[in-house]
């Protein structure tokens, strides 16, 4: 879900918000057997992601772009960033 807010004719703001599961189950591809070589429970998984942001037209063919995303709840994130947040800025031509 996403809201968009336009301020002004050239600037505007958006708010959007994800969640997405993935069901626990049984790993069979591991490396290390267990041993009595059963397969590998894991649990269920839930992902919240929410992103805020503000699209700038600056003049005829210059926009800037910021944006702020934060995912919560993924316990075993590929990356580390400081409170799972990961800021983003771009300029087009």
């Amino acid at each position: 879900a996403s809201v968009l807010y336009r301020l002004t004719p050239m600037l505007s703001t958006y708010l959007s918000y994800g969640s997405s599961f993935k069901s626990g189950g049984f790993n069979t591809r591991y490396n290390a057997p267990t041993a009595d070589n059963l397969p590998v429970p894991f649990d269920k998984e839930q992902v919240a992601t929410w992103e805020i942001g503000v699209k700038a037209d600056l003049a005829d063919k210059l926009r800037v772009n910021a944006a702020a995303f934060a995912t919560l709840g993924y316990a075993e994130a590929i990356y580390a960033r400081p409170r799972n947040v990961l800021l983003a800025f771009s300029i087009d031509f």
